[in-house]
């Protein structure tokens, strides 16, 4: 069975490397509400050990399954961790249409306090999308999650096939009340591939 090229000329390898030691990531978070510059940072993956990615982001650790699946994850204010292991993008080729459902428990680091968390995703469409590091023919993947606090949250992000992390995403948490309380874009800014 051989790669097939689809319509908009992007070939999935099959069983795809989407992580190599070495790789460096390098973004910028915006605020959506004032368009002001919040962060600069950079991930890099530091080891691959028993099909888990550890993942440097700014001197903090978070924890990727090879497949690209959130075991921790670090995010601007404290850190989360999933169990299971939350998938954010398809272990298979990317189809748009493809839709899948994840059910986890969520443990706040900081606090220690653990919800249940269900995020529902959908591959919406193949886009080009342009960020401060260039022009990529990318997959855009919507997520709405919900939590037993009553919070909920739509995260959009553009995936490139065969690699790890995503090349923009675009992020609103809503609290209970229905208020926002995140509302960000973070953009790749620069991209570094790991060696083979």
């Amino acid at each position: 069975i051989a790669p097939q090229t689809d319509k908009a000329g992007l070939t999935q390898p099959i069983n795809q490397t989407r992580f190599r030691v070495g790789d460096t990531y390098s973004y910028v978070r915006r605020n959506n509400l004032t368009g002001v510059e919040m962060k600069r940072f950079t991930r890099t993956v530091k080891k691959i050990e028993n099909r888990l990615v550890y993942i440097s982001n700014d001197g903090a650790e978070e924890i990727r399954t090879l497949d690209g699946a959130n075991v921790l994850v670090v995010s601007s204010t404290t850190s989360f961790s999933y169990d299971p292991p939350k998938l954010e993008v398809p272990v298979d080729a990317l189809i748009v249409g493809k839709k899948w459902t994840g059910a986890y428990v969520e443990t706040d680091k900081r606090t220690n306090q653990k919800f249940f968390r269900e995020d529902q995703f959908k591959i919406l469409l193949q886009e080009k999308v342009i960020t401060p590091a260039g022009s990529f023919q990318t997959f855009k993947i919507e997520d709405v999650s919900f939590n037993q606090m009553g919070t909920k949250g739509t995260l959009t992000y553009w995936i490139e096939p065969g690699y790890g992390l995503p090349i923009k995403n675009v992020r609103t948490v809503f609290n209970q009340k229905a208020n926002i309380n995140i509302s960000e874009t973070i953009e790749l800014v620069s991209r570094k591939i790991g060696p083979q």
